[in-house]
């Protein structure tokens, strides 16, 4: 078969290639849509080809504090002395950029359950978090806690970094500050608040102001007045203010302009917010094939750790249904649900051959993979 000798036999050449392998030997008027179809349904090609983004960028907005929320642990870190820390449980407000940072032994549930029974006492009502699949949040001690206090809970696509671009983002940020400001690699807990602090008092570029101002209204404390000697100044300033609105009706003028002037504020925060992402999406989307994802279609899944010459692909799996954030629900040949979701980036579609492209050596599919084994060289 001309097919099988130009592409099978031939290197496993792109579309390109094959075709100028026929074109000086053999042509037949459907010869290019035939290539790319017998191409499209190609195992080997399907397993070892690169990975390429193929999904559309949708950046998640929200248009007040505690909306919603992400979370990641950062470590192991260097182990201190003497309680023993070696973890960061970073929790970040999307709207706000403002991080809460919570030092731990571990890695586990209960140090999850702790940070937020910390922030519930302190903000009362947070909508949902989005987070990883890791077995520190996906678990029946989180999902009970985040259900008894009316919160959502919605995990992204399994292995996908790009889902959680805001709180890696801040993850590097503040392991950037501590990593300059710890004199050791096992005194970071020292720094942490400091850092912390730092870390939300800086100026975010598009948004114009601070995560300490967006989230409480406050201006970024600084020891420059001091330094400058202009402290009497400040000092003055504060108390001639105190005076002037000693009567208990400018008082309340002053709480509603504070609150009237941070709404404002943050009206144009979401406007600026929804401003860069509309730009980060479309400078995103610049380069994206655009392939949709259909029900009922084989895919192969992305291996990230794969072997040096390894298949870089595993599969093939079925598309059930499209879930959030661009993710997918997979299920397995045999129809067995598969629980995670995965990012459509990391599913490249199989088309099977049929009609005159099938012949009768095609492989049969395995009912079902062990995704938790290394997949079994072919």
């Amino acid at each position: 078969m001309a097919l099988r000798e130009s592409h099978d036999n031939s290197g496993h050449w792109a579309k390109d290639g094959t075709l100028l392998k026929l074109r000086g030997c053999v042509y037949w008027p459907s010869q290019s849509t035939d290539v790319e179809r017998y191409i499209a349904g190609c195992l080997p090609c399907a397993r070892h080809a690169p990975a390429q983004r193929s999904q559309l960028l949708r950046p998640v907005i929200t248009h007040r504090p505690f909306q919603l929320l992400a979370m990641d642990f950062i470590g192991p870190l260097g182990k201190t002395e003497p309680a023993g820390l070696q973890y960061i449980l970073h929790i970040m407000d999307y709207f706000s950029r403002y991080s809460f940072t919570y030092p731990s032994t571990s890695a586990n549930a209960p140090d999850v359950i702790r940070a937020l029974d910390d922030l519930f006492h302190r903000f009362t009502k947070l909508d949902a978090f989005f987070l990883d699949r890791g077995q520190h949040f996906e678990n029946q001690l989180v999902e009970r806690y985040m259900e008894e206090h009316g919160v959502k809970l919605m995990f992204g696509p399994s292995g996908s970094s790009k889902s959680f671009g805001l709180v890696e983002r801040g993850n590097r940020i503040l392991e950037d500050v501590i990593r300059k400001t710890a004199t050791s690699a096992s005194t970071w807990d020292l720094v942490l608040s400091k850092a912390t602090l730092e870390v939300n008092s800086r100026v975010i570029g598009h948004l114009r102001y601070s995560p300490l101002n967006i989230l409480m209204g406050l201006s970024p404390s600084s020891s420059l007045p001091n330094l400058l000697g202009d402290s009497h100044l400040v000092e003055g300033g504060i108390a001639q203010w105190i005076q002037s609105i000693s009567d208990p009706r400018d008082h309340c003028w002053e709480v509603q302009r504070h609150l009237l002037d941070l709404t404002t504020r943050r009206a144009e925060i979401a406007q600026s917010n929804e401003e860069e992402k509309a730009k980060m999406e479309e400078r995103y989307n610049r380069g994206v094939k655009h392939r949709r994802l259909l029900p009922g279609e084989f895919g192969f899944l992305h291996q990230r750790e794969s072997t040096k010459l390894g298949p870089r692909w595993r599969g093939p799996f079925v598309i059930a249904r499209a879930g959030e954030h661009g993710s997918f629900h997979l299920q397995q040949v045999n129809g067995r649900r598969i629980k995670r979701t995965f990012h459509g980036d990391d599913l490249r579609v199989l088309q099977p051959r049929t009609g005159h492209l099938a012949s009768a050596s095609e492989p049969t599919y395995p009912a079902y993979q062990n995704l938790r084994k290394p997949p079994r060289r072919e």
